[in-house]
């Protein structure tokens, strides 16, 4: 909804620049390839749990984050850019060679989406009375 509502006036701006004709011309083209771009963004973000990773697709940009290294899923309305395409989100914290990350992501249903990550990762569980919440218990455990 979000690449909606600002693409929709990159468009009309751009095919304003084009009937402008002359030098604009080149501004039209430019805001048109903008407009494609955060079409080509919000048709093609998607998250996928595919052992051994959580696979972030948004248009020509991927990140592979490794189940284990996941400590945190919590709900999160920050704006800070990243893969989601709503501000309804997912922070998903993780650590990578010593370094503390996150990422934000939007699944359809984050709900479904932690039960998921909880169901394959060993050591995540799900937080009592939190929807959308989930840890590492602080021994990892094989039960969920």
């Amino acid at each position: 909804a979000i690449l909606f509502f600002a693409g929709t006036p990159i468009l009309v701006a751009a095919v304003s620049c084009c009937l402008m004709g002359g030098a604009s011309i080149l501004l039209g083209l430019f805001f048109f390839a903008l407009a494609a771009f955060l079409l080509w963004i919000s048709i093609a973000t998607n998250y996928e749990i595919k052992d051994p990773h959580l696979v972030i697709r948004s248009a020509p940009f991927h990140w592979r984050i490794p189940l284990a290294s996941i400590d945190e899923v919590f709900p999160s309305n920050n704006p800070l850019s990243g893969p989601a395409l709503s501000l309804d989100r997912l922070r998903v914290n993780y650590r990578v060679k010593g370094r503390s990350l996150f990422a934000l992501i939007s699944p359809r249903d984050k709900d479904q989406f932690v039960r998921d990550l909880t169901d394959t990762v060993d050591g995540l569980n799900l937080v009592e009375g939190d929807s959308g919440r989930c840890e590492r218990s602080a021994k990892s455990d094989t039960t969920h």
